[in-house]
């Protein structure tokens, strides 16, 4: 059984308001994702720093629980650090709530090899780097991710030598995704953009 944690830390510093309130083809963004995921877990986790909602559906929806950050002010990893805190499974997926075209068979296929490794993290690597926003956590890694923020080092991926670490080639996940869509996460205004119209382009 798994958890989807999706982090909304709250106003983004690019994209200037609540990125949770993100909209993409008239939809909330964490709405599309729980809708494409949902077969796939037993609890969404939303985690944020910010109250700042207003009327949203995914507040409605059953297995959904907002969360406040209990390390607010630490970036991503702190998220995910409550995030795991407060889920009540060992495996967790993460998203970024800025993220419109994920795919479940990717999701699938990742929680897959982390249930087939003795890894704490399933992580995609892609030609732009590792992946640490679409990528599968167990709670063994809470204590290294304390660790790493006591220590000042907020980098996402900074704990992730403390932990055993399975990478997922990009071209093992390509076959869900050719345009490499799924990874695409919202920060500007242009970027929004590019998003309606991929949107627009695949319906």
């Amino acid at each position: 059984m798994y958890c989807c944690l999706i982090l909304a830390g709250g106003r983004g510093k690019r994209f200037k308001g609540n990125k949770a309130l993100l909209k993409v083809g008239g939809k909330w963004v964490i709405d599309i994702q729980i809708e494409e995921l949902n077969p796939l877990f037993e609890e969404f986790l939303i985690v944020t720093n910010s109250e700042d909602y207003g009327p949203v559906n995914f507040l409605e929806r059953e297995g959904v629980r907002v969360i406040e950050e209990t390390v607010s002010g630490q970036g991503p990893l702190g998220g995910i650090l409550s995030g795991l805190e407060a889920s009540r499974y060992d495996k967790n997926f993460v998203i970024a709530c800025d993220m419109p075209f994920v795919r479940r068979n990717a999701v699938s296929y990742v929680l897959k090899r982390l249930d087939g490794s003795d890894c704490d993290v399933c992580v995609p690597q892609t030609p732009k780097g590792l992946e640490p926003l679409f990528a599968a956590y167990r709670k063994t890694c809470i204590p290294a991710i304390k660790e790493e923020i006591k220590s000042g080092n907020l980098k996402v991926t900074g704990f992730m030598h403390r932990v055993v670490v399975c990478e997922i080639s990009w071209e093992e996940l390509e076959i869900y995704d050719p345009s490499g869509a799924i990874f695409m996460n919202i920060n500007t205004k242009s970027e929004l953009a590019e998003a309606e119209r991929l949107l627009e382009g695949s319906g």
